[in-house]
């Protein structure tokens, strides 16, 4: 859950370990007792617990902002940005520790260091074009996108969508976007913006799969064809909606960088994209899935849009399903 081999993060260690008995610090390891790395527990309600509690500290904080007097407020636009508010819970407490730590001078000494990462991001991240390909793949649009990242989250991600009014926002919660050494700029632009893309366009996938839940069901039925459910992580995609989903939103990205990048490069980041889906993330028919979807995207006399693409998609899936039925009736 959290990226801890940052000299960034030796740096929040040396600043706030001697506070580490703070009561505000205290509740948060009663909520959060097991991270994905204790997969092997056979309490697996106490990792989830664990992991939505993670969520909701991370999510709803970016709802809260220092006023005037140095008290933290809610900012008056979203009520909740997680499924719970632990923060409002515990505001006098987190208040305690801010000032008892000298958190407002830590990150005030650490402003070039976070304006360094928008620099980054935005120089990895190309939103505007990433917003045009889905709005015009999949024919919905968002009146407004929130980027939040950290340099101290790892790889758990989140996106949610908000609607006021006739405005409406979706917000994703990612990690920071890192130049590699060894990668050429179109290879650091994939691997970098894949992180984000892929939590924005659960917001378009999402509606479509919604049309097709029965259908994915179905397709879906039987779970170790498409999951290797020994691999920490996964019991977070509980249904066959989620676990589709997860399939999609990534092979996705397979067809934006096929419109928006060299084939060499494509290639070269495909292999690595579907070897960290299944060696790494337990999707374990990721591959397939993902160039059958592409060889739909590619051979499409009727240029199709993706969301046109869904039916003989699932079909494949289904087919897919059913004859592993057969195989393990056999």
């Amino acid at each position: 859950m959290i990226n801890n081999r940052s000299p960034y993060h030796k740096d929040v260690l040396e600043h706030f370990l001697p506070f580490s008995t703070h009561p505000a610090i205290n509740v948060i390891n009663q909520q959060i007792t097991l991270g994905f790395n204790d997969h092997n527990s056979k309490n697996k309600k106490e990792i989830m617990a664990s992991y939505h509690f993670y969520n909701a500290w991370k999510m709803n904080a970016c709802g809260y902002l220092f006023d005037e007097h140095g008290s933290i407020v809610d900012d008056g636009i979203i009520r909740r940005m997680g499924s719970r508010d632990p923060i409002k819970k515990n505001l006098k407490l987190i208040e305690d520790f801010v000032f008892k730590t000298g958190f407002r001078s830590f990150y005030k000494n650490n402003n070039k260091y976070y304006d360094s990462l928008l620099v980054t991001y935005k120089e990895l991240n190309p939103i505007n074009e990433m917003k045009s390909w889905l709005v015009n793949q999949f024919e919905t649009q968002y009146g407004n996108y929130r980027i939040i990242f950290s340099p101290l989250v790892g790889g758990s991600h989140a996106t949610k969508r908000y609607s006021d009014n006739g405005f409406t926002q979706t917000v994703m919660f990612v990690d920071k976007a890192t130049n590699r050494k060894g990668y050429n700029k179109a290879l650091n632009e994939m691997i970098a913006s894949r992180v984000v893309f892929t939590e924005i366009d659960h917001n378009f996938v999402n509606l479509i799969s919604d049309t097709y839940d029965s259908a994915i069901d179905e397709a879906f039925s039987n779970r170790n064809i498409w999951v290797n459910n020994s691999t920490k992580g996964v019991e977070g995609y509980r249904t066959p909606y989620t676990v589709f989903n997860e399939y999609m939103t990534w092979a996705t990205f397979t067809l934006y960088a096929h419109d928006n990048f060299l084939e060499k490069d494509v290639d070269i980041f495909i292999n690595k994209m579907e070897s960290k889906m299944e060696n790494g993330r337990g999707f374990i028919k990721f591959k397939a899935f993902n160039r059958k979807l592409l060889s739909l995207y590619q051979n499409n006399p009727k240029n199709k849009k993706v969301s046109e693409l869904y039916s003989d998609l699932l079909n494949w899936c289904s087919e897919q399903n059913n004859d592993s039925v057969l195989n393990d009736k056999v």
